[in-house]
């Protein structure tokens, strides 16, 4: 399982909006200094996304308040499913439009391109019908482990001394 800790946003009756700071992989990664993902990590690194997580059982919305800290859990095959979808099927379709090009129109490679392209997009449009029916399963949102810390204190801007 992979866990996140985030600020509770708002509390619903059988979950929490979470928001929590996206961060990148980067970070621990010994090539980041030769590498051009790591320069655009570095860009786009504290994007704040909300997040909803479902109450674990026998869990009240009554213990969290806006503004709480809390550890939420992400299981791992609902990520090897999502990066599955998002990334391989799609790639998957324009392999399998490419060659359907080819068996199609033999030698025009225009069309070849133009079959793959096609088998792309119908390749997004499947994951988004998917993912559009998939919404309404519980076992694929996150859920809500504890709470982390109780409205931390505010933190005072730092000035520098001149």
């Amino acid at each position: 399982m992979f866990s996140e800790a985030g600020r509770v946003v708002a509390v619903e009756p059988d979950s929490l909006w979470v928001e929590v700071i996206q961060t990148s992989a980067c970070e621990a990664c010994k090539a980041q200094k030769g590498c051009g993902q790591s320069a655009l990590a570095k860009v786009f690194s504290a994007r704040r996304q909300h997040v909803k997580a479902l109450l674990a059982n026998g869990d009240s919305a009554d213990h969290y308040h806006v503004d709480d800290w809390v550890e939420i859990h992400v299981p791992e095959d609902t990520i090897l499913q999502g990066v599955a979808l998002v990334y391989v099927l799609p790639l998957l379709a324009m392999i399998g439009g490419a060659l359907l090009g080819q068996s199609l129109f033999a030698a025009s490679e225009g069309k070849i391109i133009l079959s793959s392209l096609a088998g792309l997009a119908a390749g997004v449009l499947f994951v988004r019908w998917v993912s559009q029916h998939m919404a309404s399963k519980t076992t694929l949102y996150p859920t809500v482990k504890g709470l982390v810390s109780s409205r931390p204190a505010a933190v005072l801007p730092v000035t520098p001394v001149d």
